[in-house]
């Protein structure tokens, strides 16, 4: 069934420092020499590893203030918002003295060629006393955008993915996980940087194909062979048809015959060109309807028109989705 379309596209909108990570929406040149692949994995771990430490021993609020970048975003109910700037109201109004435990493990892992752009994922566990002294807990996927930036990795959008029941946090990454995006993808995609499209145009195109294919169709035509789906209420799934059933089941079943509109709001690029990130809003134009947040992890990857010919589009490597509360 189709679904009729509407799509709005903004890429400035919401503050000045969510400004700052569109402009790294243009197509560099790739670096000359490709940096080692599993040093940068191992060092985005440690960094990772270190911020979830501090969120135990300091607290959320201060430990996202100790890693988050200039113009990262975090994601309410009223879509993406500047995440400094809410962390220093979480300190000086004392929200974080709520009791509140937070903390997660690294799961699972993806970084650019030229090591300046990645993303982490892993299973986190939030318990929250309550003023009736009562614990509420809740369980999920923490997904952290991250940018090399003065020489240290920062976090630069961070969503949480809930899900029903209890998750363990005895988990490892395995960069075997991340070797076959890059074998999927391969080394020869930096060929074809320079010719590949604006990143925030493949992210309104991937919210037409949303109205006019269904979700199910949509990912599956844009997803990655290895994508990795987050959504909320959901098991994670990994694989492109695993991935595309979970998603047309979420997204078909809350948009049903409505149409869905894509508010992209920020993107960003690696300098090596074949890695990039963008985030913004899905609603349908009904009351009440269907309204969530979006991650998206892009990879360029190779299209074989023909052997002497070939050419790049953008292909879905993670994809997260959090409701408005």
């Amino acid at each position: 069934m189709l679904i009729s379309c509407l799509i709005f596209a903004s890429s400035l909108a919401i503050s000045q420092s969510t400004e700052n990570q569109s402009e790294g929406d243009t197509t560099p040149n790739a670096p000359d020499t490709q940096l080692d692949k599993r040093a940068i994995w191992e060092s985005l771990i440690e960094a990772d590893n270190e911020f979830a430490s501090q969120t135990r021993e300091l607290g959320r609020a201060q430990a996202f203030l100790n890693h988050l970048g200039e113009g990262s975003v975090i994601f309410s109910n009223d879509g993406p918002i500047d995440a400094p700037s809410r962390y220093q109201q979480y300190l000086s109004t004392g929200r974080q003295q709520r009791r509140e435990y937070f903390t997660w493990s690294n799961q699972y892992n993806d970084v650019s060629v030229s090591g300046d752009l990645a993303v982490t994922v892993g299973p986190y566990m939030r318990t929250l006393e309550s003023s009736e002294e009562e614990e509420l807990r809740s369980n999920g996927y923490l997904v952290s955008i991250w940018r090399q930036l003065d020489s240290e990795w920062r976090v630069m959008a961070a969503m949480s993915v809930s899900i029903p029941g209890v998750l363990g946090l005895d988990v490892e990454p395995d960069f075997s996980d991340t070797q076959q995006v890059y074998d999927e993808v391969g080394d020869s995609i930096l060929d074809l940087v320079d010719g590949a499209g604006p990143l925030l145009d493949a992210d309104i195109l991937f919210g037409r194909s949303i109205n006019f294919r269904g979700g199910r169709r949509a990912i599956l035509r844009f997803g990655l062979e290895n994508q990795r789906i987050y959504l909320p209420g959901m098991a994670p799934a990994f694989g492109n048809v695993a991935g595309s059933s979970v998603y047309g089941q979420y997204l078909d079943n809350e948009m049903s015959t409505n149409m869905v509109t894509v508010n992209s709001m920020g993107s960003y690029l690696a300098a090596s060109g074949e890695m990039g990130y963008t985030y913004g809003t899905m609603k349908t134009s009904t009351e009440h309807g269907f309204e969530v947040n979006y991650i998206r992890v892009w990879r360029l990857t190779q299209v074989l028109t023909d052997e002497i010919n070939p050419t790049s589009e953008w292909r879905i490597a993670v994809e997260a989705l959090t409701p408005f509360q």
